[in-house]
């Protein structure tokens, strides 16, 4: 189990984390993606042109319910909102307990920043990452460039056990 905090070139965002999709779906068997800024239906067109193995993957999307009321769908979770990061919390840690999930990627770091303010993301964060840890399950967090020098983006860094930065 390994926690990574994955700092992305604002230019080479999408191709860089689809990298970071590919990688996990390589080596991880249940692949939980939370999404604060794409539909899942945009996501599943996005992997299916990667040829990803969707059959691995489980979503969290925040954006499609604030839109329209969504049909239920197997692999996806669709609550009503990004900025209750209880909720979001809440659907996170049930749906890697029900489902198995291996590894979560959290897309992003920079999105959440635009709901919560500092203390509450830093909760959030670290309550994630201790809760998923007791679960063995590991976690890559994203984050713009742009964003490195933030002093969430500092706080995190200190709580994962790795970062990259992607560029």
């Amino acid at each position: 189990m390994v926690n990574i905090l994955a700092i992305v070139s604002n230019y080479l965002y999408q191709g860089k984390l689809y990298e970071i999709v590919k990688d996990a779906e390589r080596v991880n068997n249940k692949i939980l993606y939370v999404s604060l800024n794409k539909t899942y239906k945009s996501l599943i067109a996005q992997c299916s042109s990667d040829a990803v193995d969707i059959g691995k993957f489980y979503f969290i999307d925040t954006i499609t319910a604030t839109v329209t009321e969504p049909a239920p769908v197997e692999h996806c979770l669709f609550l009503p909102t990004a900025d209750d990061v209880q909720s979001l919390y809440a659907g996170i840690i049930k749906t890697v307990k029900e489902k198995g999930i291996d590894i979560v990627i959290f897309d992003s770091l920079s999105s959440l920043t635009t709901y919560k303010n500092f203390d509450e993301i830093v909760h959030f964060v670290t309550t994630l990452l201790g809760t998923l840890s007791i679960l063995d399950c590991s976690a890559v967090f994203t984050c713009m460039q742009s964003d490195e020098n933030a002093p969430l983006i500092q706080h995190v860094k200190m709580k994962v056990d790795k970062s990259y930065e992607l560029s």
